[in-house]
């Protein structure tokens, strides 16, 4: 592992090879560079030994560095043989009592010590907001140096894992969490104890937590997703696997525009907020495994991940350009992470035929070890606080994956001020597209669903739903709880049932929902829901349609006793089904429609579109502008340091700002 100029050269892991499994390690301190004598180099062209050792610190014990490893942000390079001078050392069962090792690492020479003091891990040095660009030269594809004993060891590891994953996926999707509106018992307010005698299906012993992807794991899954993507494919051969950069960069604005920000909090003033994956390590050639790449673009810096619960100033964009990026295991976006793609050419993610996890990005992870803030097993996140995301540009194939496990592209669980726009999902059968179990609302925009038993799966409190197309999907959303969404602009052609709002326990409920100015084709049922009760507090879900088209409909709404309550026609104006509250009567007159127009329906001319639809437009990317048309406030010299006033600076960029942007 290459731990920066100031860290350690190496990590020596001795294995037990009848178990294949790590029994020990031994950190192997790297001298300083600045430290160094190097004089002429020996008759084989390497230089000499240094002749000072550097001095050592103390550093987080060897369970901290495996986790921060795991967190993505060091980076293996590459493995080369040691020469052991000292036989005694294969008599010892550790590496502790080593007096003699000599390991030489691609760039640094011979190192030679006996220190045995634990070094500081440090992370590579940043110039700028760039990681230095050699990284993604060292990042070589690990099916070139894998033997066929590795090959087999890792088939092993990944069938296992597979079917772990499985099992636990499907748990986690036959009990998805919810949203809980009461405090975790136990809590004491004012001296008193919450009552904990009250239980519904929300008190019932949860799912285990999803399979952990330990390294060995994330090491045979990305070598096996290599190995599969290297074979041929209807025929044909995939690209060569030398490829270690996609030639051409893309023409998006957003790649290349100068990065001239700074980060006035967090105490990390060299803190990455822009990070583009290649620069990581990332090929996006579609046959080398950039699971681990992607990953440390995720994670570098102080990220919010593990019980940080929620940051304001350790937020980042991680940008993909044009490619195709192999993922092998589940990739957990930090708090506050934008992945943003490409807008004109947009990179596929897509998982390898080894994935293993339940989504291929993931907001919220299970981490198990008892209840959470929300009540909940633990997460890294409280759902109903998970802000400041946004995933836009891309496009996620699921379908390669396991079909036992029952994937999904996304797993997708926030709050307030998130939004995915211009995404593509592609599941297959048996996977998801979205699979949203709980949250507190958010925008989906310019999003479509391909495939799978059910396209977007859960429920959250709120969410507006605007232009997303759905086809060939057994269920085009089946939402199983939620407050009140709004579905705008929708388009489903080939789904089997369109909207399924059916809760997925007896006292469930759907609070309400709203489709308008969407067409349904070939569709076999728009709309299923329980069976409506007029009764306060049965549960009984509020259905609006408006300004709806249907062609090859069979039934337009119907419950799920097979009852038709509305069928299906070539246009519907408007039509209401669930309580309805008088707008006229100072007291809100409670009345119920069983299903028809309610009070004077109209739309006023001035909000619509050429077509009838309440106008709307899509949030702008700029995808046809250049650098040259974007002005940077710095330029007019503000500071951005959260101290110096740069009101007069901003008023000049804004008045300089015609025609620009």
């Amino acid at each position: 592992m290459d731990m920066g100029p100031d860290g350690n050269a190496a990590v020596v892991f001795k294995t037990d090879t009848t178990t294949g499994m790590d029994s020990n390690h031994e950190f192997i301190s790297q001298a300083r560079k600045r430290g160094l004598n190097i004089t002429n180099p020996d008759e084989d062209g390497n230089p000499n030994e240094p002749t000072r050792v550097p001095h050592s610190r103390y550093g987080p014990s060897f369970e901290e560095a495996l986790r921060r490893m795991r967190a993505g942000h060091y980076r293996v390079v590459e493995y080369i043989p040691a020469e052991f001078n000292d036989s005694s050392v294969t008599a010892e069962p550790t590496f502790r009592d080593m007096t003699d090792l000599r390991m030489r690492s691609a760039g640094s020479g011979d190192l030679h010590t006996n220190n045995k003091t634990s070094r500081r891990f440090e992370k590579p040095k940043r110039q700028g907001e760039k990681v230095p660009a050699a990284i993604h030269e060292r990042a070589k594809p690990l099916l070139n140096a894998a033997s066929s004993s590795d090959l087999e060891k890792a088939r092993g590891i990944v069938t296992i894992a597979i079917a772990a994953s499985s099992k636990l996926n499907k748990a986690r999707l036959n009990s998805p969490l919810r949203n809980q509106y009461r405090l975790k018992p136990g809590t004491v307010i004012g001296g008193a104890i919450v009552n904990e005698t009250r239980r519904t299906r929300r008190d019932d012993p949860e799912p285990p937590p999803l399979l952990e992807i330990t390294d060995e794991i994330a090491w045979a899954a990305a070598l096996l997703a290599e190995a599969e993507a290297d074979m041929p494919q209807d025929g044909v051969k995939v690209p060569s696997r030398n490829i270690t950069r996609r030639a051409a960069a893309g023409s998006y604005w957003m790649e290349s525009i100068a990065r001239k920000g700074i980060v006035p909090w967090g105490d990390e003033p060299s803190y990455a907020v822009f990070r583009n994956v290649l620069d990581y390590g990332a090929t996006g050639n579609g046959v080398t495994d950039d699971t681990a790449a992607i990953k440390r673009a995720m994670n570098d810096g102080r990220r919010c991940g593990e019980k940080c619960n929620g940051s304001t100033v350790k937020n980042a964009i991680v940008y993909f350009p044009p490619g195709t990026y192999l993922i092998s295991s589940t990739v957990p976006l930090p708090f506050g992470t934008q992945v943003i793609g490409d807008a004109i050419n947009r990179p596929v993610l897509v998982a390898s035929k080894t994935f293993i996890g339940l989504g291929v990005l993931s907001t919220d992870e299970y981490t198990g070890g008892g209840t959470g803030a929300d009540g909940h097993d633990q997460q890294w996140y409280v759902n109903t606080a998970n802000f400041y995301r946004q995933i836009r540009n891309v496009i996620i194939d699921v379908r390669p994956a396991p079909p036992s496990e029952e994937a999904a592209c996304l797993h997708y669980q926030v709050a307030q001020a998130t939004s995915m726009q211009n995404v593509e999902l592609r599941a297959g059968a048996g996977q998801k597209g979205l699979f949203a179990e709980n949250g507190s609302g958010g925008g989906i925009s310019d999003v479509t669903f391909v495939g799978g038993d059910v396209c977007l799966y859960g429920g959250e409190q709120q969410f507006t739903a605007q232009r997303l197309v759905f086809s060939g999907c057994d269920v085009g959303v089946q939402v199983i709880w939620d407050w009140g969404w709004v579905w705008k602009s929708i388009t489903m052609t080939d789904v089997k049932t369109g909207f399924k709002f059916v809760p997925d326990y007896p006292d469930g409920s759907i609070g309400s929902s709203l489709i308008m100015d969407s067409s349904f084709t070939n569709v076999g049922t728009v709309v299923v829901i329980q069976p409506p009760s007029s009764k306060p507090g049965s549960g009984s879900t509020g259905l609006v349609l408006e300004n709806i088209a249907m062609s090859g409909v069979t039934t337009a709404v119907a419950d799920t006793n097979g009852r038709t309550l509305l069928a299906a026609s070539t246009r519907l104006d408007e039509w209401v089904l669930g309580p309805v509250y008088s707008s006229s009567a100072d007291d809100g007159t409670r009345s119920f429609s069983s299903g028809g127009k309610v009070g004077k329906y109209r739309r006023d001319s001035a909000l619509l579109d050429a077509q009838g639809a309440y106008y709307e437009r899509p949030k702008p990317q700029y995808e046809d502008r250049g650098v040259g048309d974007f002005l940077h406030v710095r330029d007019f010299g503000a500071m951005g340091d959260g101290i110096t006033d740069d009101t007069a600076a901003f008023q000049l960029a804004v008045d300089s700002s015609q025609g620009s942007i």
